[in-house]
């Protein structure tokens, strides 16, 4: 299975901002795979290809790593994509708060990679710094983001209040994810 570790938006802030990504975007949809609603989240963890027995012991270790971390206050702010330079292959949208909510966002995130290691499952030899953002768009070719997204204003605010673990899962050509446990903050 391929999972990941992730704070799902509530589906208002996610209909909210799938709205107005469509809206921004609408020019360039036959060049973007949008996500749905449904799907967008902000990725604390990716685990990638996870066998059965790492599986089994990972929420034990996620209850005790998110020990004492309480739900966080965020915002959908500002807007990007990656990587840098002119061909953006993902359109995103960032994530913010007040400084202390960004800096337990980011313990939060230590914490799921520490769980993920207690677990067994291999970590990668360099670790990627934690840029929070929620995947909106992805393109094949890559595009400059269009004018209209990156000058997108965005507030849409909501309380995180659970890590869930979800499942990556292709079916008839869609992507979904599932939830596999979920684990509350607080």
């Amino acid at each position: 299975m391929r999972v990941f570790l992730a704070l799902r938006l509530p589906e208002a802030v996610a209909k909210d901002l799938a709205a107005r990504a469509h809206a921004a975007l609408g020019a360039h949809l036959d060049e973007l795979r949008l996500v749905p609603a449904a799907n967008l989240h902000v990725t604390l963890h990716f685990l990638g290809v996870t066998g059965a027995e790492v599986l089994a012991g990972l929420p034990a270790e996620i209850e005790r790593e998110l020990a004492g971390h309480v739900p966080l206050d965020l915002a959908v702010r500002g807007t990007g994509g990656f990587p840098d330079g002119r061909a953006k292959r993902v359109l995103w949208a960032g994530v913010g708060g007040e400084p202390d909510a960004l800096a337990r966002l980011g313990e939060l995130a230590a914490a799921c990679r520490r769980a993920v290691a207690a677990s067994g499952h291999a970590l990668p030899e360099r670790e990627e710094p934690f840029v929070p953002h929620v995947t909106i768009a992805r393109s094949r070719a890559g595009l400059p983001a269009p004018r209209a997204w990156r000058e997108l204003a965005l507030d849409l605010r909501w309380r995180a209040e659970r890590v869930e673990l979800l499942e990556s899962q292709q079916v008839e050509g869609r992507t979904r994810y599932p939830s596999l446990s979920a684990h509350a903050l607080g």
